[in-house]
């Protein structure tokens, strides 16, 4: 039986697994990302898929943000202006 519950906006779901191992650990995983692990306690295993989230979103790749042509400025203002304040001065 597996139980599903939600953690920092993410549904992850989690079952008692015995009959892999001589002693009983907890197997979980996150339905909306490739993450799983294993854990001896339900204590443990808040604690993991912590650490676990904060490694996935450490190491998974960021957008790469496009610089101006002119000026080479990369920003959120940029972005939401779809120009630099200088390219906006010169037109």
């Amino acid at each position: 039986m597996s139980v599903s519950f939600i953690y920092q906006n993410l549904q992850f779901h989690y079952r008692i697994d015995s009959h892999s191992s001589s002693l009983p650990f907890i197997a979980w995983g996150c339905r909306e990302l490739p993450i799983s692990g294993q854990s001896p306690s339900k204590e443990a295993m808040y604690s993991d898929i912590e650490k676990t989230l904060k490694q996935y979103y450490r190491n998974r790749s960021l957008p790469v943000r496009e610089a101006c042509d002119t000026c080479g400025l990369t920003s959120p203002k940029m972005e939401a202006q779809l120009t630099c304040p200088q390219c906006l001065i010169n037109d």
